[in-house]
């Protein structure tokens, strides 16, 4: 009994000390996966980073085409990242942690130099903040307006690796959960939850604050009461010439305080008088004198008078017209037995027509004494008068003028001055300033955590390769994972 007692004893203590043996076996192998895993995450959230500052980058580069580019030397034009989320030219960016960039303090600003653009990309994440100079121009090897300056880099290599043979072990214990992003592979198992979170960060706002103008008056003047003008008072002597009295019908002329005054009077009248026109009657119309006298025209009509017969052409013809209506060869012995033509015509009387001629003249005047006024000759006599002119009221003689003191304004400008710090308006109406304040901005985002567990691949060969790609097809078709190692 007691030597099967013994035996049960060393048994138990044996088993134990190979349970420790692999406990302690299984987490130095599980240090060593896990330091392989932590380096490779370390690698995947460094270059979280720079891919964020590069695609900014790259947006920067197509959004600021020849129309979009500053015009004057020193000129700036600025992107901010929550400009190019407005107008979808980029997705959103998050840290290594799972927290949004900075979209206010974010941006892409593009300078103009003399023959060349300078690009800066600056990006802000939480604690991280860094930014990139980027040099661009139309150089000859650009396709497209302008393109960025090539320099001459070394050329980078990615690292593969390629493991065959060998077996998978079981996966380990669950990570604790994190925010940041861990991708899934063949060695390691994802798991995802999401969940709101609040967020806050610092934005700074610019305010434009206005003020009216300090105004003031030059040395001397005086505010007006409605603030619009400085004005002063000087005391000057004003002339004004003297007056001369009215009187109705007479022209005045002033020499000093001597009134000249001067009209026509009417001394004789005469009836203008028409040039005498033989054969004419006369008729006037103030100095219009009118002719008339009847005539008879060349057109006349024909009126029977008689019927004539003889052997002879009638002679009157101016004032008759003869119509032959028979002719006859007759023997007569009234005078020598002989045959005589015999004629028998119609008389017509000519009746002439009588048309009126007129004509018209001008009318005189006796002498050239007269003056011709409304239709008659009238003869005039100059009446003159003088008188003394006066001044104006207020006004008092002083020499051959009137004169009296006045208060004269004398009106200048107001002196407007921005206070302290404030600059003019384009309009140069206001004074104003920008003023920077921040303010929180508060929200709630959805944030993905991530836990992982992983499992060792034991056994087999590793193979390892280079190459100029960071996505190369070939070796990732034929099996091969980026170590995420370059040289």
């Amino acid at each position: 009994m007691e030597e099967n007692r013994r035996f049960s004893w060393s048994d138990l203590f044996i088993k134990v000390i190979l349970v420790i043996i692999f406990i302690l076996f299984t987490v130095w192998l599980l240090s060593l996966s896990n330091k392989e895993l932590s380096n490779s995450l370390n690698v995947l959230t460094d270059n979280i980073f720079s891919e964020n500052v590069e695609k900014m980058k790259n947006v920067g580069k197509e959004y600021f085409t020849i129309e979009r580019l500053p015009e004057k030397v020193g000129d700036v034009k600025t992107l901010t990242l929550e400009e190019m989320y407005e107008k979808k030219l980029l997705l959103e960016l998050k840290d290594k942690y799972g927290n949004a960039c900075s979209e206010e303090d974010s941006y892409v600003s593009i300078e103009k130099h003399n023959n060349e653009y300078q690009m800066k990309v600056n990006l802000e994440c939480g604690s991280e903040k860094e930014y990139i100079i980027v040099i661009m121009g139309c150089y000859d090897y650009c396709d497209t307006d302008i393109c960025e300056l090539k320099e001459d880099v070394k050329q980078i290599e990615y690292q593969y690796k390629k493991t065959t043979g060998g077996y998978w072990t079981d996966y380990g214990k669950w990570s604790e959960w994190s925010k940041t992003s861990v991708s899934k592979t063949n060695y390691r198992q994802v798991e995802t939850k999401k969940e709101n979170e609040k967020y806050s960060y610092d934005k700074t706002i610019t305010e434009t604050v206005y003020e009216d103008f300090e105004v003031s008056c030059p040395d001397g003047y005086k505010l007006t009461s409605d603030k619009t003008k400085c004005y002063k008072e000087n005391e000057k002597t004003v002339p004004v010439d003297p007056v001369c009295p009215n009187k109705s019908g007479y022209t005045v002329t002033r020499d000093g305080f001597i009134c000249n005054y001067k009209k026509n009077v009417e001394k004789d009248t005469a009836t203008p008088i028409c040039p005498n026109k033989s054969g004419y009657t006369v008729t006037r119309d103030g100095f219009t004198c009118n002719y008339k006298k009847n005539v008879e025209s060349s057109d006349y009509t024909l009126k029977y008078v008689s019927t004539k017969t003889g052997s002879s052409v009638p002679k009157d013809t101016s004032k008759y017209e003869y119509v032959e209506i028979d002719s006859d060869y007759v023997y007569d012995c009234d005078n020598s037995c002989a045959f005589k033509w015999v004629f028998t015509y119609k008389v017509y009387k000519k009746v002439y027509k009588t048309t009126t001629k007129t004509t018209t003249s001008t009318a005189t005047c006796p002498s050239s004494s007269y003056k011709k006024v409304d239709g008659k000759c009238v003869l005039y006599e100059t009446s003159t008068k003088t008188e003394n002119a006066i001044c104006s009221n207020g006004y008092t003689q002083s020499g051959n003028s009137c004169t009296k003191i006045v208060n004269d304004l004398d009106y200048k400008n107001l002196v407007m001055i921005c206070p302290k710090d404030y600059k003019k308006t384009e309009d140069g109406t206001q004074c104003f300033k920008e003023v920077n304040s921040t303010v929180k901005v508060e929200g709630t985002k959805e944030v993905t955590y991530y836990r992982y567990r992983v499992r060792e691949y034991k056994g087999g060969t590793t193979d390892y390769k280079w190459s100029t790609s960071k996505e190369d097809k070939k070796l990732l078709d034929a099996g091969y994972k980026l170590t995420g190692k370059t040289r």
